[in-house]
Order: structure tokens, then sequence, then C-alpha cells
């Protein structure tokens, strides 16, 4: 983390780029804008920054000005408005936004429930390695929705995901192992990635790797 004179140093040297029209410039002051760092906190500016870098096809800029209508965060709420600029960066490739978008398709947030649309849009980004997305399309693929159920391919994807550390994954891993679903019975890996889960905080990894303790699993 830069010192303190340097943050202010460099939070002046963007706001110099960003008045000369610099998209990222625009962008990277308006993180430090949102988080505070070189001045003083200000959602207000983020967001109108990043809505200057949006409007020039940037696409973190983007997918941080539609989590910031997602949150009223600096103005408000626009789920609707969250979607359409997820949307946009989501086609540029942007992996959070082509996942927060998947998840919006999929609890029909901001527009219409589509389940196809969903499991495309995190295909995508879990081919991009996103964690979350490889969780949430394994999810999607182990109770066939938004097309057929495909169990060993779900099993791949939370392996993917637990691999990168996502406490859910594991969890969800570890029951698929406990259980022999979508590949062989494995306890001695359903107990180890529970407790990976368990040591993060998931309650239910950590109920299953007790019980599994408890009858000598």
């Amino acid at each position: 983390m830069p010192k303190p004179h340097a943050l202010v140093a460099l939070r002046r040297r963007y706001g110099l780029l960003a008045a000369k029209g610099n998209a990222q410039a625009m962008y990277n002051l308006g993180r430090m804008h949102e988080r505070g760092e070189g001045g003083p906190e200000d959602a207000v500016e983020a967001r109108r920054l990043y809505r200057l870098a949006a409007a020039q096809g940037h696409a973190d800029a983007q997918f941080r000005l539609g989590v910031m209508h997602w949150h009223a965060e600096g103005g408000p709420e626009d789920c609707a408005e969250t979607r359409r600029l997820f949307g946009l960066a989501a086609a540029q490739g942007n992996a959070h936004a082509q996942c927060f978008l998947g998840g919006m398709h999929d609890a029909g947030e901001g527009g219409p429930q589509d389940l196809v649309e969903a499991r495309r849009l995190y295909g995508l980004a879990a081919a991009q390695g996103h964690a979350r997305a490889q969780f949430h399309l394994g999810g999607m693929l182990a109770n066939g929705e938004g097309g057929p159920e495909d169990c060993a391919e779900a099993r791949r994807l939370f392996g993917l995901a637990a691999a990168q550390g996502d406490a859910d994954a594991q969890g969800t891993l570890g029951a698929m192992h406990d259980d022999g679903e979508g590949g062989p019975q494995d306890l001695v890996e359903a107990r180890r990635l529970y407790g990976l889960a368990a040591a993060q905080g998931h309650a239910l990894a950590q109920f299953h790797l007790g019980g599994m303790l408890a009858n000598g699993e």
C-alpha cells in the first residue's frame, strides 16, 4: 500500500489526467474517491467519475457504476440501470460483470428472470476463472437449471472454485464426495473439503465435519 503522501500525489495526478478526458484516469480517481484513498471518501464524486468513464466505454467503470446503482451508493438505487451497465461491461468480457449479470438474470432482478441467459453468463465468467461464477454455474448444472443436468461437470466446476478458496464450493464439493454425487464417493476428500470450508466459518460445512468426526468417517 503506498504511503499517504504518495496517495495524495497520485490522486492529484489522476485528477489532472481526468480533467483532460482520460477514461482510465477517471476510473482510477473514482476508485480512490470510493475508497477514501489520498483524500476523503466521496461516493457521489466516485459515481460521477465512473459515469464519465463508462460513457467512453470503460468496462471496469461500467461495472463499478452498476454496483453503485445497485447498492444506492452516491445516488439512488436503480437495478434496471445496473443490469444495463453490467450488460455493457459483460459484452466487453468483464468477468465480474458477467457473473453479477448472471446473478441478476438468475434472480429476476432489474428485469425478467432468464435461467438460460444466467447459465450462459456464468459460463463466460467461469471460463475466465471467476470462482463465484464457477460455483453458481455448478449449482445450475447440478440442479438442471437453465439447461440439462450434469453432475459430473458441476463437480468439476466446484473443484475449480474450491481450489481458489471459495467456501461455498468447498462445502458443496465436500457433500458431493460425501454422497458420491457426480463421481466416486470419497469420504477422506469430503472430510478435507468440509474442513477447508469450516475454517472459513461455513456453518453447514462445520455441521457436516462435526458429523464425520463424531462418527469416525
